[in-house]
């Protein structure tokens, strides 16, 4: 139960706790549900196995939240945003599923109006399984790059989707695109400019337009470097004209400089950024004309974007859950099998969950997937599991269960928790210090090659801490840190120099 004001704190707190449940009792994700009440409204969201799928778990969950809200109406703009970039972290089969609902539930917030149209007419597409539209589109492109300068044309009416309905500062709007069209223009972005940007006798002005398209699409899409890149070129072939003859290229190249100096110096005062989508226009005017069947069909795979303001980062930010070291498996696989008691499943998604690698990060559940493989036996479950409680990491900070779990760990010969225990010893955390056994500890370690553990041996020979002094035993040592060439070996290396 909640206020709404407070209903986003309550809610976080409430999908964390169906979080945990489900990792102790995963037999009750065949069918559950979410609910909470607002005054009198109770909300009940139903799901059952894979829906959603547990990598997007957090999004999925929040976006029925936000969908909610946009139907309570009330400054419903700003959880329209936040709907839609939970949307983009969705798988696309099932991002297209909910589509339908987020258009219909934007078009009766709006209630009337060119906006509203706009996702009426979205809504139905979707509804009806009219989109996506590639397949057309590819036939067509296939068709039009019979003709240079029609591909060339075709090329940039796609693009021009990159400003239209948009400010320059783009990057804060909300663009309702899918990954097919976010595809589309990229692909187009990178077969225009291999055919026409060096092509001489294609005319500067419009080989100038594809790359300040370029720059307006990394920009939006946050790649600055890039985008600063290709839009000083798309200026400096402006000036191998002769501006002077052209009072249209003179003012698009300036405009263009404008755009620079926003992505350059940020904030920069007295820079005109407004009706900046009509550079291209300025450019185009030897541009061919398509023909109708081409415009209506890219009209309608884009559907014009929506301008909403708002101060939320919306980059395309695909969720990517397949990594080298999870052997190939993706992050849901890999879940199935934690589900199923796999120790190593278990301690990795839990990693993944600590460093939010492929799934958002939540150290909560972190701890409790690395507690479970930890109880299984997992010793760097086990040594981190110690780390966690030490350093109070989604869980209470607790020393002596930290000591007791990096000793699991070190007695079944997991290095780090070894070279965890040797420090404890050796500062006395919880226990009374001692320097014979902190040594014994860390030459344990560091014969498994761990480098930290490796300097710690040299440095207790080299002040004779728990071990008789022996500076060529700690030189010895010291070299074998420093040979790793890792962040440890900095140190030794500093104490070799010594």
């Amino acid at each position: 139960m909640a206020d709404i004001e407070n209903l986003e704190e309550e809610y976080a707190k409430l999908v964390e706790e169906k979080q945990i449940e489900l990792i102790w009792h995963p037999e009750r994700r065949e069918e559950y549900k979410i609910s909470f009440s607002v005054g009198n409204v109770v909300r009940s969201f139903y799901f059952c196995r894979n829906d959603p799928p547990m990598s997007v778990f957090h999004e999925f969950t929040y976006f029925y939240l936000y969908m909610y809200l946009v139907e309570m109406k009330s400054n419903w703009m700003k959880y329209a945003v936040k709907a839609v970039l939970c949307l983009r972290q969705m798988p696309v089969a099932v991002r297209e599923t909910y589509l339908c609902w987020y258009h219909k539930g934007i078009m009766e917030a709006y209630g009337s109006g060119k906006k509203a149209e706009i996702h009426r007419r979205q809504y139905f597409l979707y509804a009806s399984g009219e989109i996506p539209l590639s397949s057309v589109l590819d036939d067509m492109i296939v068709e039009v790059k019979q003709s240079i300068d029609g591909y060339l044309a075709f090329c940039i009416e796609i693009l021009s989707y990159t400003v239209k309905c948009a400010d320059i500062l783009g990057e804060d709007e909300f663009y309702v695109w899918t990954r097919d069209q976010y595809d589309l223009v990229e692909r187009t972005l990178k077969e225009a400019i291999n055919l026409y940007g060096e092509l001489n006798r294609c005319p500067v002005s419009l080989r100038s337009c594809l790359y300040y398209f370029q720059g307006i699409y990394y920009k939006k899409t946050r790649r600055y470097v890039l985008a600063e890149q290709a839009l000083q070129k798309s200026v400096d072939l402006l000036s191998k004209i002769e501006i002077s003859a052209d009072r249209n290229i003179r003012i698009a190249q300036n405009k263009i400089k404008d755009i620079l100096k926003v992505i350059q110096y940020s904030n920069v005062k007295g820079v005109e950024v407004d009706k900046i989508d009509e550079i291209h226009q300025l450019l185009t005017t030897d541009l061919l004309l398509l023909e109708p069947k081409y415009i209506a069909c890219i009209e309608l795979f884009f559907h014009n974007p929506i301008e909403i303001n708002e101060e939320n980062e919306c980059e395309e930010n695909e969720i990517v859950a397949e990594e080298s070291e999870r052997d190939e498996y993706t992050f849901d696989e890999l879940y199935d099998m934690a589900e199923k008691g796999d120790a190593d499943a278990q301690t990795v998604i839990a990693t993944c969950y600590l460093s939010g690698d492929g799934v958002a990060q939540n150290f909560r559940l972190a701890f409790e997937w690395m507690q479970m493989a930890a109880r299984q036996g997992q010793v760097q479950a086990q040594c981190l599991v110690g780390e966690m409680y030490y350093k109070g990491i989604g869980t209470e900070q607790d020393q002596e269960k930290a000591f007791e779990w990096w000793m699991k760990a070190a007695i079944q010969g997991e290095a780090d928790a070894q070279n965890y225990i040797g420090w404890v010893y050796d500062v006395g955390l919880g226990v009374e210090s001692d320097y014979t056994e902190a040594f014994k500890w860390f030459v344990m370690a560091a014969e498994q090659g761990l480098a930290m553990a490796q300097a710690n041996v040299g440095e207790y020979y080299e002040l004779g801490k728990g071990v008789s002094k022996d500076l060529e035993q700690a030189v010895v040592w010291y070299r074998k840190a420093a040979e790793l060439e890792c962040e440890e070996a900095v140190e030794a290396l500093k104490r070799l120099g010594r």
